[in-house]
């Protein structure tokens, strides 16, 4: 049987870096992010700005010609997810490790067309 687990947040990226206290434990919560300028933290007409440029980049036509990389990389997980379950080694799965393994395959597939077997 496969059980499936959310992670609670706030909804949005404010709304979880706000459960974050003052200090030097907010500190670490947004500076990886950078001053808050771009587009994961910039609000208003700001956001919507680099939001219209961004667009573009992501348009279907554009992804259409990765979708062959994107499905095998997902058949990667997907099989060692079926390696797992059939060994009865595990029974359930942290699917933030292995999603964020699936994007770091497809990126460097996509983007280096380099083939790093990271999910292995």
């Amino acid at each position: 049987m496969v059980v499936f687990e959310t992670r609670k947040s706030g909804g949005s990226v404010w709304g979880f870096l706000e459960g974050f206290g003052q200090g030097e434990e907010r500190s670490l919560a947004f500076g990886f992010l950078g001053s808050g300028d771009g587009l994961l933290l910039s609000k208003g007409n700001k956001w919507s700005r680099h939001r219209r440029l961004l667009t573009p980049a992501f348009h279907f036509d554009i992804l259409k010609p990765y979708m062959k990389i994107f499905n095998q990389s997902t058949d990667i997980m997907h099989a060692k997810w079926r390696r797992r379950l059939a060994e009865g080694s595990v029974t359930s799965f942290d699917m933030f490790e292995h999603v964020s393994l699936l994007t770091l395959d497809s990126l460097q597939k996509c983007v280096f067309s380099y083939n790093s077997d990271c999910q292995e």
